[in-house]
């Protein structure tokens, strides 16, 4: 509950002025890639906000599933579950 709070926060924020503001922290003479990795690197950590309510949407819904529910019954474990729902035999 804590880290879709987070998320929140994070989506509160405007997403371009919140990256260029973070991409001016890094030295105007440090090498090109280490520039260039510190931007991709920027990105990435702002924008998996937007995937994450849609994977918790995604998953809430697996949870409702009838074989997921049969399995959690007998007493599967979560581990297992995961695996079965990822990797089918």
């Amino acid at each position: 509950m804590w880290f879709q709070r987070f998320v929140e926060i994070i989506l509160a924020f405007p997403q371009r002025p919140l990256s260029l503001a973070l991409t001016t922290l890094i030295p105007f003479a440090a090498p090109s890639y280490i520039f260039l990795s510190f931007v991709i690197l920027v990105i990435v950590g702002l924008d998996w906000a937007h995937l994450s309510p849609e994977m918790r949407g995604q998953t809430m819904s697996m949870a409702r599933v009838d074989y997921v529910r049969a399995a959690m019954t007998v007493g599967a474990s979560d581990r297992r579950i995961i695996t079965a729902i990822f990797c089918p035999t």
